[in-house]
């Protein structure tokens, strides 16, 4: 779905973060590395050890649909990031669900361990497939950014101004920006080509992460 704007608007957009799913990456780690973002890397190796981890009848599942597999390892580590710099583990609701999950996993651990004596399930074959259908694993450039939309461009210039000198960019699009995303500092999450209009986007693909755009015209 398209992000609707309404016209003659000055747009001042900031990267925050950028995810590209292998192959079309090419990173400099141990491991065969799967798909990236930010400085994090999720690797085949990690993909093979989070697939063991499932219950048997759930392997087959995931292996069939791997690129959803990988996708959500990324989606989970980028929850798990947000949820330590919030601290969320120091909740004591949490804290009883991590007590009660324990315990879970050890109990669930036992019977896997009795089933692995029977049923074994070799880690070469995931390897031999991904490295036959690389291109099955592919998935869009995906960026993260904020942006601050004004209704005249000396508006947005004069924003602009401030943010070169210091000034917080979320802080700013919280207090001035016109759009609904000001409640969140801007944000607007993940995006791929062809989900936002032409004018956005243009710019967006421009940027490096940490970077801002100049003020530009959006219809």
């Amino acid at each position: 779905m398209r992000r609707k704007l309404k016209t003659n608007l000055f747009t001042l957009l900031a990267l925050a973060s950028v995810l590209c799913v292998l192959p079309g990456c090419h990173l400099k780690k141990e491991g065969t590395p799967l798909a990236r973002f930010d400085s994090e890397t999720i690797t085949q190796e990690e993909a093979v050890e989070k697939l063991r981890s499932l219950p048997k009848e759930i392997q087959g599942i995931a292996f069939r649909q791997k690129k959803d597999f990988v996708q959500e390892m990324v989606n989970e580590r980028f929850l798990v990031r947000e949820a330590e710099r919030r601290q969320i583990k120091n909740l004591p609701d949490v804290k009883a669900l991590l007590e009660s999950a324990y315990r879970k996993i050890i109990a669930a651990k036992l019977i896997e361990i009795e089933v692995d004596r029977k049923i074994k399930w070799d880690p070469n074959d995931v390897a031999q497939y991904y490295d036959s259908h690389k291109e099955e694993f592919m998935t869009p450039l995906l960026l993260k950014a904020s942006h601050i939309l004004m209704s005249t461009e000396e508006e947005a210039n004069a924003i602009k101004a401030q943010i070169d000198l210091g000034a917080d960019f979320e802080a700013l699009a919280r207090s001035r920006s016109t759009d609904n995303t000001a409640t969140r500092g801007g944000d607007i999450g993940y995006f791929q080509k062809g989900q936002l209009i032409p004018e956005f986007e243009a710019e967006a693909f421009k940027l490096k992460k940490g970077e801002m755009s100049p003020v530009f015209k959006t219809q």
